[in-house]
Protein backbone atom coordinates (compact mmCIF):
# COMPACT_ATOMS: atom_id res chain seq x y z
CA UNK A 1 0.00 0.00 0.00
CA UNK A 2 1.23 3.44 -0.56
CA UNK A 3 2.05 5.32 1.83
CA UNK A 4 1.56 9.33 2.39
CA UNK A 5 4.92 10.59 0.58
CA UNK A 6 4.48 8.47 -2.39
CA UNK A 7 1.02 9.84 -2.66
CA UNK A 8 1.83 13.41 -2.46
CA UNK A 9 5.40 12.52 -5.46
CA UNK A 10 2.20 11.10 -7.32
CA UNK A 11 0.05 13.80 -7.16
CA UNK A 12 3.15 16.64 -7.60
CA UNK A 13 4.11 14.65 -10.74
CA UNK A 14 0.56 14.50 -11.97
CA UNK A 15 0.45 18.06 -11.47
CA UNK A 16 3.47 19.07 -13.26
CA UNK A 17 2.57 16.68 -16.22
CA UNK A 18 -1.19 18.92 -16.41
CA UNK A 19 0.90 22.05 -16.16
CA UNK A 20 3.41 21.27 -19.46
CA UNK A 21 0.30 19.62 -21.04
CA UNK A 22 -1.86 23.14 -20.51
CA UNK A 23 1.54 24.59 -21.71
CA UNK A 24 1.65 22.89 -24.71
CA UNK A 25 -2.31 23.28 -25.54
CA UNK A 26 -1.65 27.14 -25.45
CA UNK A 27 1.65 26.82 -27.85
CA UNK A 28 -0.36 24.73 -30.16
CA UNK A 29 -3.55 27.36 -29.90
CA UNK A 30 -1.14 30.12 -30.97
CA UNK A 31 0.25 28.43 -33.84
CA UNK A 32 -2.64 27.66 -35.21
CA UNK A 33 -3.91 31.18 -34.79
CA UNK A 34 -0.93 32.07 -36.75
CA UNK A 35 -1.38 29.51 -39.64
CA UNK A 36 -5.21 30.72 -39.98
CA UNK A 37 -4.05 34.81 -40.17
CA UNK A 38 -1.73 33.69 -42.71
CA UNK A 39 -4.15 31.54 -44.56
CA UNK A 40 -6.61 34.38 -44.77
CA UNK A 41 -4.35 37.16 -45.81
CA UNK A 42 -3.49 34.98 -48.90
CA UNK A 43 -7.04 34.78 -50.06
CA UNK A 44 -6.84 37.69 -52.20
CA UNK A 45 -3.68 36.38 -53.99
CA UNK A 46 -5.44 33.32 -54.65
CA UNK A 47 -8.57 35.09 -55.47
CA UNK A 48 -6.56 36.93 -58.03
CA UNK A 49 -4.79 33.90 -59.39
CA UNK A 50 -7.87 32.00 -60.58
CA UNK A 51 -9.48 35.37 -62.07
CA UNK A 52 -6.12 35.44 -64.11
CA UNK A 53 -6.47 31.63 -65.19
CA UNK A 54 -9.50 32.67 -66.77
CA UNK A 55 -8.38 35.34 -68.68
CA UNK A 56 -6.71 33.26 -71.09
CA UNK A 57 -9.65 31.44 -71.88
CA UNK A 58 -12.25 34.28 -72.36
CA UNK A 59 -11.89 34.59 -75.92
CA UNK A 60 -10.63 31.30 -77.68
CA UNK A 61 -10.62 32.67 -81.14
CA UNK A 62 -8.03 35.44 -80.13
CA UNK A 63 -4.48 34.24 -81.93
CA UNK A 64 -1.63 36.18 -80.83
CA UNK A 65 0.40 37.67 -84.15
CA UNK A 66 3.72 36.76 -82.99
Amino acid sequence: MAVGKEIRTKIGSIKNTQKITRAMEMVAASKMRKTKDRMQATRPFSKKLVELSTFGSANPEYKHLI
